[in-house]
């Protein structure tokens, strides 16, 4: 039985893990899998910034503490990132985590 791993890594860009993915096949990684992964806050965040007044909402006196200041901030709240996994041969595996770090991949 073969000694097998799997990595995994986080892509911001779908171009990215795409061509990551195409490099890992090209070099003999067959076992080469992408999935999105989604964040979206269905519930919403606590009115004020919890280390500066906890959950005391009637405290609130600047703008600067609602949450609705940062609902816009990309990738705070809402986005989509990509899950790349491969399952490679043991003695394989630094080779494989280069090639992932080359494009960008977060191990």
């Amino acid at each position: 039985m073969a000694n097998e791993i799997n990595i995994l890594a986080r892509f911001t860009f779908v171009e990215r893990a795409e061509a990551c993915q195409q490099a890992l096949r090209a070099n003999g990684f067959e076992v080469v899998q992408l999935d999105p992964i989604t964040l979206d806050a269905e519930e919403p965040y606590p009115v004020a910034e919890w280390g500066r007044f906890g959950y005391q909402v009637d405290a609130i006196d600047d703008k600067w503490t609602l949450a609705s200041a940062w609902a816009n901030a990309t990738g705070l709240i809402f986005g989509e990132d990509w899950l790349l996994t491969a399952v490679v041969e043991a003695s394989d595996a630094e080779r494989a985590r280069k090639l992932i770090r080359d494009y960008g991949g977060i191990l």
